[in-house]
């Protein structure tokens, strides 16, 4: 980075890091996301809040301005966050009184039930990619809701790094060995706080359906985005299918790694 930063001043271009998925980390001697003159990071890879992201700006020639999101939005980021929850079983002693109170509040108001998770399965189309790359500008242009960017300042990122290490290296430990079956890099680097867990599977499929159907913690990047030139060996294409992403999540269960680490490997031992 340190070389790319100073090709980039030499001839007086921007340079933009995208820490989409590095939300912690070093690079160099500076943490990532200091190194572009603007750099993106995603808090819903890491953190326990449900939207948001970070723009930053390290350029004084570059000022931000974002408008303020309101109060309300706070609140309704509140309720979607002991919502997922509590029908994830993570509120001790809560996790049946605030569905039911949540089911009221609704119910006087005559607003519709809110919709229960169905098990996710690989698609059987492509979406329309097109879409996707839409921009709503009023909602890139508002800052996070108070509550989230409380939460990203004062929650212990120590222990969401060093957690999300400890579940990486457990997952190196039992995938490893295992025929058919490699881990993308099995040792992280120093300074590295993972956001998943890099699997590469000799014969993925029909195994990755059944995962996800199982609402297994695993993905890959099943969609590509329209255009995309067909190279021969081209390793991104062939990595969509056969490089599968376990979760590294901090707070991840013993009994849900378990069952997660024991239903992948009876996928794919059994095949």
């Amino acid at each position: 980075m340190a070389a790319l930063r100073a090709w980039c001043d030499q001839r007086g271009i921007a340079l933009l890091e995208d820490c989409a998925h590095a939300l912690f980390g070093q690079s160099g001697d500076r943490p990532i996301g200091a190194w572009g003159d603007l750099a993106i990071g995603s808090l819903t890879k890491f953190l326990p809040v449900n939207l948001g992201g970070c723009l930053v700006s390290n350029s004084a020639a570059m000022v931000l301005s974002l408008r303020a999101s309101s109060p309300v939005a706070s609140a309704r980021m509140l309720v979607d966050a002991l919502e997922i929850a509590t029908e994830h079983r993570r509120l001790w002693g809560l996790n049946r009184a605030v569905p039911a109170a949540m089911a009221a509040a609704r119910g006087l108001r005559g607003a519709p039930a809110r919709p229960q998770p169905v098990p996710e399965t690989v698609p059987a189309s492509l979406p329309d990619l097109g879409a996707l790359g839409g921009i709503d500008d009023a909602l890139a242009h508002q800052a996070l809701p108070g509550l989230g960017r409380w939460m990203a300042a004062h929650i212990p990122r120590g222990r969401i790094a060093e957690a999300r290490r400890q579940r990486y290296a457990q997952f190196a430990q039992r995938l490893s060995g295992h025929k058919g079956l490699r881990p993308l890099m099995p040792d992280l680097p120093e300074n590295c706080a993972p956001y998943v867990f890099p699997l590469w599977v000799d014969q993925p499929d029909p195994g990755y359906a059944r995962l996800r159907s199982l609402r297994m913690p695993v993905s890959r990047w099943d969609w590509l985005w329209s255009g995309v030139p067909q190279i021969e060996g081209d390793q991104g294409i062939i990595w969509s299918r056969h490089v599968l992403q376990l979760a590294c999540h901090q707070d991840i269960s013993k009994v849900d790694f378990e069952r997660a680490v024991g239903a992948f490997l009876s996928t794919y031992e059994a095949a």
